[in-house]
């Protein structure tokens, strides 16, 4: 396996944040224009999806468990979702659907895979996997780092770089496959960091909100937003 206990993994979810709020905050308040943080903002998907993936397969899920932590994700999603598209930068009012849509997508075919429900699994990923952030390849980098985690197969090793290489021809640069030197290399690092459940999922609506009351303001100074 890659890592068999990672102590840094709390730390790991708040380098996706950071990188997520770069990327947003360059996004949504200044037309991406401030060098280098969409770049930097290109870490957060393989990281979040990384963490996830590694989460997944070291605890033993029961049903119940995955189906808590899909109405989690799929909850603040939902939540999200007027204010991620208020914001703008989505395709015909809605499309694609944002990230947390993706990670409740990818648990969930992780959980038919569990379940051995393979023709289940391939449906979902092919049709909601279209309509996700990040599409097919962020699933397919989860699923991946799921199977390899668990299994050990250094075959997958390789579904996981091909997923990474589909995210960075998705984000127009190479920056998504920093992610994976970054979460092995943390592992070494044996920083632990206090868990906080909740945390994560509210920030993610929150900073949205925070964006467009930042917005008003800003607007009320003359600055015009692109997006």
């Amino acid at each position: 396996m890659l890592v068999k206990e990672h102590n840094s993994i709390e730390l790991l979810k708040w380098l996706g944040l950071f990188s997520m709020l770069c990327d947003h905050i360059n996004k949504y308040l200044f037309n991406y224009s401030i060098p280098f943080l969409y770049e930097i903002g290109r870490l957060a998907m393989p990281l979040f999806g990384l963490v996830l993936a590694y989460n997944l397969a070291r605890f033993e899920f029961t049903n119940a468990t995955y189906l808590r932590l899909m109405k989690r994700l799929l909850a603040f999603a939902v939540i999200a979702t007027p204010f991620f598209i208020y914001l703008g930068g989505v395709k015909y009012n809605w499309w694609p659907l944002n990230i947390l849509f993706t990670l409740f997508t990818s648990v969930l075919v992780v959980y038919l895979l569990d379940g051995k429900r393979y023709i289940h699994s391939i449906i979902v990923f092919i049709f909601l996997g279209a309509l996700v952030e990040f599409w097919w390849p962020a699933i397919a980098l989860v699923v991946s780092a799921f199977l390899y985690f668990r299994k050990g197969d250094t075959s997958y090793l390789i579904l996981i770089v091909l997923s990474t290489i589909g995210l960075c021809y998705i984000n127009g640069n190479f920056y998504a496959l920093l992610a994976l030197p970054i979460f092995y290399y943390f592992q070494y690092l044996n920083i632990v960091v206090t868990r906080t459940k909740w945390l994560f999922y509210c920030i993610y609506p929150l900073q949205f909100i925070a964006f467009i009351l930042i917005r008003i303001e800003m607007s009320k100074h003359g600055y015009i937003f692109l997006i």
